[in-house]
């Protein structure tokens, strides 16, 4: 029975342990063959890789074909490699450099003893090494090569394959994966176009990045979740030196043009911007224990509303000067009625000043040499940015009217709203080698995404007032602002066995991934009122329109949640035939998880859609298996990589952005309600109300707080046949 338990707890440890996710990149790798001038091939032969600035060790004993294999290693350089063996003189290769991601083919030949050793020198590889469908940018690179935004994004363009707005081989930036040390950083939520999370920030700051790699067909079974581009950086690690480093960038305000032609344009020169920063690495204890930390501050401001009220009664408006025709004394007759009547303060409404944008960004990173054979990184990194945005143009329950902020109309500085954007990640690493033909990375990540808003402004309704039959002027919290909050986080695991058996290099592995989203969106979440006129206002007329979207069964801010898994299983062999060609062949199996029971709606089942279909949205689509088979085959043709000849086919598969998927429940009917009203005879019954919840209380035929049996306006269904986008890429690349 104990044997059995013990069996049984085995069995546990080796599944857990086998949990993955994304096939992120992160460490490099070396492996070839030891040889002698003969041409005979050397078992026993001890091979010792040393990342020089750190002091870590990484070795092995090649095995009966004279072949040697090293993983998990730091991409970089500069290493030492002595390759050693007894009766033969040990053979040196300095200066060596590894790309991220890459398996480094060393093969060495040893002469016997009695014969001199000259030293073999490698030099360091190009910064940027562009092979076809793979790009690696190197630090140096990224240290010498201009950049505009401080963001990975305006390296990883370096590609052949980029495009426009982030897309890489003709598909959209949010179908890319982008990891840093492993760690998710996609916006996977889609909502912006944005391939990045945290808003108006980049997540990490330029100065922490190490190297970043770009593949679009990358035909090892590992890497997956993307159909655009497999995007990964790592950050910079400490060594055995102590290294620290502090910068800004300044952009004044009279670094901004502010002439078109003989034209000044005014507000030009009103925008600078500022970042500090400052990195420390250094050694713990020295060659085992090495930690790197760096921190960043950005600030800057930017016009914010460059249109201004009449000081007159409206016949100045100028659409060049930028003049509205909403009069100052207007505003000022609002502002005193509201705060009077209400206590409410709709804020300014002249000389509203520049708005700006802030965040700032810490990470930590320790790297741990165990021993020589396990290798430990933990990485910690915080990111929050805040910046101003202006009151939305013209949304609102049909006709909508002109923008609320221009040539017609005003609105008072509190209407104004913000983006606050976190992004918060830890990632844990462990590369173990438990002999000369095992070898493991295991590696724990999770990431925590959240976008939300906030406003100046008390809590009140939001109100458009017209005049003359077009908009005049705006007031209250922005109509869109309250209780949106999008949060997606995301843990993963992952876990590669690499066996080294002879010529095959057979790789195995198992992954999960976990995506919980929770989207709460509500349109006029605090009440919406338009009137005719500002005496129709402030005399409590009826409105001429209404809306209001609110919780059921009183949850002021429901959310649409979703929670979605991703699981595989693959294996790869990687047959070197002879040193210089090797032929890669591996099968992935995929399936999704839907683990969120949806409400029904018996109104919509109940509903016939053209060619007699039926809708259901309690149900998810029927996850499926997905076989994604790889297939790659390398020839190094002159055996000095100055000519390499790669060809490669196989299917990847990747993510979508989840808002289609949280739009299901979002638009079910029985989660939130919208009420949107235009009717003259309803709103008659409506009298403003400073709380939203008292119209709710006083109306409840308009306002039901259960969901009623009937279907709304808009409906979302995800095919109960739908499968996660898929291609099949092919590649032929001669290397020269």
């Amino acid at each position: 029975m104990m044997k059995m338990k013990k069996l049984l707890m085995s069995f546990l440890m080796v599944f857990l342990t086998g949990i993955s996710v994304f096939s992120q990149v992160t460490t490099s790798g070396m492996s070839g063959t030891v040889s002698t001038e003969s041409g005979e091939k050397l078992p026993g032969a001890t091979v010792l890789a040393v990342h020089v600035p750190s002091g870590t060790q990484y070795g092995t004993i090649t095995n009966n074909e004279g072949r040697f294999s090293l993983q998990g290693m730091r991409p970089g350089g500069p290493y030492s490699v002595n390759i050693s063996f007894v009766g033969y003189a040990t053979s040196s290769v300095t200066d060596l450099n590894l790309n991220l991601g890459d398996n480094f083919s060393l093969n060495p030949i040893l002469k016997e003893s009695d014969i001199a050793l000259g030293e073999v020198v490698i030099m360091a590889a190009k910064a940027v090494e562009k092979v076809g469908s793979k790009t690696n940018i190197s630090s140096r690179q990224i240290e010498s090569l201009p950049t505009i935004s401080r963001s990975i994004n305006d390296f990883t363009r370096l590609s052949p394959y980029a495009g426009g707005s982030n897309s890489f081989a003709g598909r959209d930036g949010r179908y890319n994966n982008i990891t840093i040390d492993g760690a998710a950083f996609n916006n996977n939520f889609g909502l912006s176009s944005n391939n990045l999370p945290g808003g108006d920030a980049q997540p990490i700051s330029l100065d922490a990045i190490d190297e970043i790699s770009v593949n679009v067909s990358p035909f090892d079974i590992r890497v997956s979740n993307f159909t655009g581009a497999s995007i990964n950086a790592i950050t910079k690690s400490g060594d055995n030196q102590l290294k620290v480093s502090a910068y800004t960038f300044q952009r004044p305000e009279n670094f901004t043009g502010e002439k078109v032609g003989d034209n000044i344009v005014p507000n030009a020169r009103t925008s600078t911007k500022s970042t500090y920063g400052l990195s420390i690495g250094a050694p713990i204890i020295k060659d085992k224990l090495f930690i790197f930390v760096n921190g960043e501050i950005e600030k800057s401001e930017f016009p914010g509303i460059d249109w201004s009220a009449s000081k007159g009664d409206g016949s100045d408006a100028d659409a060049e000067k930028k003049i509205s025709r909403t009069t100052t004394a207007d505003m000022q007759t609002i502002s005193n009625f509201l705060q009077n009547t209400y206590q409410y303060n709709p804020g300014d409404f002249e000389n509203f000043g520049s708005f700006a944008s802030e965040n700032y960004k810490i990470l930590a990173r320790l790297d741990w040499n165990i021993s020589n054979n396990h290798k430990f990184t933990l990485r910690y990194n915080d990111v929050k940015s805040t910046n101003d945005q202006a009151v939305n143009s013209n949304s609102a329950p049909n006709p909508r009217g002109a923008a609320r902020i221009g040539l017609t109309s005003m609105a008072f500085s509190n209407s104004n709203y913000n983006f606050t954007n976190y992004v918060r990640s830890f990632t844990g690493e462990l590369n173990s080698k438990f002999s000369d033909v095992v070898s493991n990375k295991f590696l724990a990540s999770y990431t925590h995404i959240q976008d939300t808003r906030g406003s100046n402004s008390d809590l009140f309704p939001f109100i458009d007032i017209y005049k003359d039959g077009a908009q005049y002027m705006s007031t209250g919290y922005e109509l869109f602002t309250y209780n949106n909050d999008v949060t997606n986080n995301t843990l993963n695991f992952t876990d590669n066995f690499t066996f080294n058996l002879g010529k095959h290099a057979v790789t195995a592995g198992i992954s999960f991934d976990r995506l919980y989203f929770k989207n709460s969106y509500l349109r006029y979440a605090l009440s919406y009122y338009r009137y005719a006129s500002m005496e129709d206002f402030m005399q409590n007329k009826a409105p001429t329109a209404f809306g209001l979207t609110y919780g059921y069964n009183n949850i002021e801010a429901p959310g649409a949640e979703l929670t979605f898994g991703k699981g595989a299983i693959y294996i790869q062999d990687e047959y070197s035939i002879t040193d210089n060609i090797t032929l890669t062949g591996g099968v992935r199996v995929e399936r999704p998880f839907y683990f969120d029971d949806l409400p029904s709606n018996k109104a919509i089942n109940d509903l016939t859609f053209i060619y007699g279909q039926k809708l259901d949205v309690s149900i998810w689509p029927d996850p499926k298996l997905d076989v994604q088979p790889r297939f790659g085959f390398n020839w190094d043709i002159k055996g000095d990589k100055s000519m390499t000849l790669r060809v490669g086919t196989g299917f990847f598969s990747g993510f979508l952005p989840f808002v289609w998927y949280t739009n299901q429940p979002t638009n079910s009917g029985v989660i939130q309600n919208t009420v949107e009203i235009t009717n003259a005879a309803t709103l008659a019954t409506i009298g403003f109300e400073k709380d939203y919840k008292t119209q709710i209380a006083n109306h409840s035929d308009l306002f039901p707080t259960t969901p009623a049996e009937k279907a709304p306006g808009t409906i979302n269904v995800v095919s109960p046949d739908f499968k996660l986008p898929k291609v099949w890429r092919s590649t032929v690349e001669l290397r020269c």
